[in-house]
């Protein structure tokens, strides 16, 4: 009697049961369109073909069916006693919905018809594409759009003729500025509506502090810059600053502000603890700024000299460089990698691409009409550009110097700022 538990094991080896598949998962790729490509290995004793069943997980829906979208399917999988490679991409974006999803996890299970396999979890990991965020000045509201499907997922109503836009460092707040309305509306970055401040008179540009829950905000008529506490919803302060305030940028660190002051022609530097003004800087009729990543580059362009301007930002008194660009540019946005500085010419419906290294022109994009704002993405790989007359947003591949698509906003909308959200 004691025999034939021995025997059975035997039998069982020597292949009396349906061979168990066996899974191993080797890489995931977000291919940032929607999709998301995962390569496995299969491996069955006798080769086998197996199936697969598979699940995603998000933490706000928990676990569901993936949706397939390509790759070798989940049906008729081949195999061999020794590991087959295969693909399966999930369609995340039909699962998930829009926008940027963390916590996110995918499970592969493979079975036969008589025997299931031990499932392999690949995650968590995020996945998904940031939302761009333009306003239309035309329909007094935000749009949202999603890169990867090429559609304005939602749209949130400001408050009257919004101009400028910015997002915080973490990206869970976004600031309209209201140039109609005399106030900055705060969003959260899904659309939620956070409040709105009253400022001065024709806010036409704002910037978050990097650390601290503050809003800088230039108001033009009144040649003033306003100090938003964002803890309070107040302001905090008012600074005068020179006449024609049109852009500002805080630096990295967060210890000071520069202005772009059009109508005066000059650079105002505040510093943001004490609020005092520390220098001014004369310079040809400012637009638009913009400040390199580890703090050490400011570019401003001037729409009325159809110039870029490179300075140290230990020296803004004197440019490094002035460089020749589109006409009208009138606004400016560097990489992450602090490479490339990228110009919006409202005037010549292009975007000049500007090599901060070697302090030159790389390539000039032609965009729709009235490019009049631009942000790049997170990754540094492209540049949104609102093209106002054209009521689109348009994409600007930075190192390929082309421009792959584009993003209707729909009639009568005007599009007047955009900004990149982080993932």
């Amino acid at each position: 009697m004691r025999i034939l538990p021995v025997l059975c094991f035997i039998a069982v080896a020597a292949g009396c049961r349906d061979p168990i598949p066996v899974l191993r998962i080797v890489s995931t790729k977000d291919n940032l369109d929607g999709t998301l490509t995962v390569k496995y290995k299969l491996r069955t004793i006798d080769g086998s073909s197996c199936s697969l069943e598979v699940t995603c997980y998000e933490p706000n829906l928990g676990w569901m069916a993936a949706t397939s979208g390509g790759g070798d399917g989940t049906s008729n999988l081949s195999s061999k006693d020794d590991w087959v490679e295969h693909t399966f991409v999930w369609k995340y974006s039909e699962d998930l919905g829009a926008g940027v999803h963390t916590g996110v996890k995918v499970r592969l299970t493979p079975y036969t018809e008589k025997e299931k396999g031990k499932s392999k979890t690949a995650g968590p990991m995020t996945v998904g594409t940031p939302f761009v965020v333009a306003t239309l000045t035309g329909k007094d509201s935000l749009a949202y759009i999603d890169p990867s499907t090429k559609k304005v997922v939602q749209t949130v109503q400001t408050g009257e003729g919004p101009s400028a836009v910015a997002v915080s460092s973490d990206g869970r707040t976004v600031a309209v500025c209201n140039s109609g309305g005399a106030s900055v509306t705060l969003l959260s970055a899904d659309g939620q509506f956070l409040g709105e401040i009253s400022v001065g008179s024709n806010p036409s540009s704002c910037a978050f502090h990097p650390t601290q829950p503050l809003l800088f905000v230039t108001c033009y008529d009144d040649a003033k810059l306003f100090v938003l506490d964002l803890s309070t919803m107040t302001v905090a302060n008012q600074i005068p600053v020179d006449a024609g305030p049109t852009d500002i940028v805080v630096t990295p660190t967060g210890n000071a502000a520069v202005v772009a002051c059009e109508s005066a022609g000059t650079l105002v530097v505040v510093d943001t603890d004490t609020y005092a003004t520390v220098s001014i800087a004369q310079t040809d009729a400012p637009t638009a700024l913009a400040v390199t990543p580890d703090g050490n580059t400011l570019v401003a362009v001037s729409k009325d000299a159809d110039s870029l301007l490179v300075y140290s930002t230990a020296n803004l008194q004197t440019p490094i460089t002035t460089l020749a660009v589109g006409l009208q540019p009138c606004d400016v946005a560097t990489t992450p990698d602090g490479k490339y500085a990228v110009c919006a010419n409202s005037g010549s419906n292009s975007v000049s691409l500007v090599n901060l290294q070697s302090q030159a022109v790389s390539s000039t994009v032609s965009v729709g009409k009235s490019p009049v704002a631009v942000a790049v993405s997170y990754d540094g790989a492209f540049a949104y550009v609102a093209c106002r007359d054209s009521n689109r947003v348009d994409k600007v591949n930075i190192e390929a110097g082309n421009c792959p698509a584009n993003y209707s906003t729909g009639t009568n909308t005007n599009p007047q700022g955009v900004v990149a959200l982080p993932r």
